[in-house]
């Protein structure tokens, strides 16, 4: 079996360029990552307040179809 030089070259070459996207891919998954910030969730007395806003609302749309009547 004869390895020819240009065979081994261009065989190495490939090796590179296929690490270096490899690693290239997993540098910019971590970017990704780090820079994805999630929203925190809401808070118990957020929730209540908008409960509150919702329940005003639906009285108001209610005492509005009782006085049209």
């Amino acid at each position: 079996m004869q390895f020819y030089i240009g065979d081994i070259i261009s065989t190495i070459f490939i090796l590179v360029v296929l690490g270096a996207m490899f690693f290239f891919l997993i540098k910019m998954i971590k970017i990704g990552k780090s820079t994805h910030l999630p929203l925190p969730p809401e808070t118990l007395q957020q929730q209540i307040n908008e409960l509150k806003t919702r329940v005003k609302q639906l009285e108001r749309q209610v005492q509005h179809l009782s006085e049209r009547r």
